[in-house]
């Protein structure tokens, strides 16, 4: 466990130093279909959720995602870029999500949780995968 979440941590970091000097990432709505690579992302709802004794709130975000590549894909780590630029990572304990990778011609919905402070100018990072290189950002806005 702890070798894939150290794994992933320096994946992420890699990730977001390419963010860094990538030219040019387009930006979608949600609502859009999104085809980053071999995959296409749908971001279909957000809304803002407290804890039950109200200390703590979570952006709620719903995705779809569908490979369509020919061969299974592993899912890079979702994240959210706030209007200051910061990165925000999924929270784990609260994530409803079926698995981590996509057979050829799959499609897979859920929904992620980040916690953060309440806010506007959210955008969540899509990629075409580990080894793609390619990004996009979807505008998070029309939250409930």
């Amino acid at each position: 466990m702890r070798k894939t979440l150290l794994g992933t941590v320096a994946i992420v970091s890699l990730l977001l130093a390419g963010l860094a000097f990538a030219q040019n990432i387009e930006v979608f709505s949600m609502g859009e279909s999104v085809t980053v690579g071999k995959l296409v992302y749908q971001v279909n709802k957000a809304w803002w959720e407290k804890t039950p004794d109200g200390s703590d709130q979570y952006l709620g975000v719903a995705v779809t995602v569908t490979n369509k590549g020919s061969t299974r894909v592993q899912l890079p780590p979702f994240q959210l870029i706030d209007a200051n630029g910061r990165p925000h990572e999924v929270n784990f304990s609260k994530i409803v999500w079926p698995k981590m990778a996509l057979n050829a011609g799959e499609t897979l919905s859920g929904k992620l949780y980040f916690h953060l402070p309440e806010g506007e100018g959210f955008r969540m990072v899509v990629s075409g995968g580990y080894d793609e290189g390619e990004f996009a950002y979807v505008e998070i806005n029309e939250v409930n």
